[in-house]
């Protein structure tokens, strides 16, 4: 069956089902989004290896893993600034839920980094699974559409294009164009690590052992893209 393409952009749709601080938690599922503080000039800083720093995200994805199985989240999202879950249905108010989740996540990420870094938190409370699955396909295309832009300047800046210019010669390029001189300058972006390019996952998967009911976190650095990627987030996210 076709999917039906939704009245609005991804981003009024979800403008439209933010939670409040001021307001409770509405009785359905909530995506979380944790955004980094100044994690972009951390990383851009002349100590942190470019264009990616392994050892960053490392600890970003292990700060999410220890979110979603403390809150048992069907389905996290990883990417180079931002951590992003679909939770079940939480109680009280969302002030202090925020405050918390927060807090939590700034200080698993401090014990991981040796740093004090801090996260701003956003709920979004979509009416169907679809919304989700809208919300998680859309970070992995800004994840794809990240790592493009940084290896193009950091390839540039290797051969030698002063970094004030770099910014001139990469604006008004599209992400094809991008890729394609990427490709002239001998990288193939499609080679590159998928946790780069694809971002990672992290589930709770509920499972049943000699009777027992557990639950096993996974972690998934492999993703597929596109529209294997929205198939495989439907499948914990619901219909989409």
């Amino acid at each position: 069956m076709k999917e039906q393409a939704r009245p609005h952009s991804i981003e009024e749709e979800l403008l439209r089902c933010r939670v409040k601080p001021e307001e409770r938690l509405p009785a359905r599922s909530i995506i979380v989004q944790l955004s980094g503080r100044s994690f972009d000039a951390l990383l851009d800083a002349p100590t942190a290896e470019r264009p990616f720093d392994p050892s960053f995200a490392k600890s970003m994805v292990k700060t999410l893993s220890y979110l979603a199985w403390w809150w048992q989240s069907p389905f996290g999202f990883a990417d180079r600034t931002t951590l992003s879950m679909l939770l079940p249905t939480q109680r009280g108010g969302a002030h202090k839920f925020i405050e918390f989740l927060s807090s939590v996540a700034a200080a698993r990420l401090a014990l991981f980094t040796g740093r004090i870094l801090t996260f701003d938190c956003m709920l979004f409370c979509p009416e169907d699974g679809g919304l989700a699955v809208d919300y998680f396909c859309r970070r992995q295309q800004l994840c794809s559409d990240t790592a493009v832009e940084r290896y193009l300047r950091h390839v540039l800046e290797q051969s030698g294009a002063q970094s004030d210019a770099v910014p001139h010669i990469v604006d008004g390029l599209g992400v094809e164009e991008k890729v394609e001189l990427l490709r002239q300058k001998g990288v193939d972006f499609d080679q590159l690590p998928e946790w780069q390019t694809h971002g990672v996952c992290v589930r709770t998967v509920p499972e049943s052992t000699a009777g027992d009911a557990t639950t096993r976190l996974t972690v998934d650095l492999k993703l597929p893209f596109d529209g294997a990627f929205r198939k495989y987030v439907r499948s914990a996210c619901g219909p989409g």
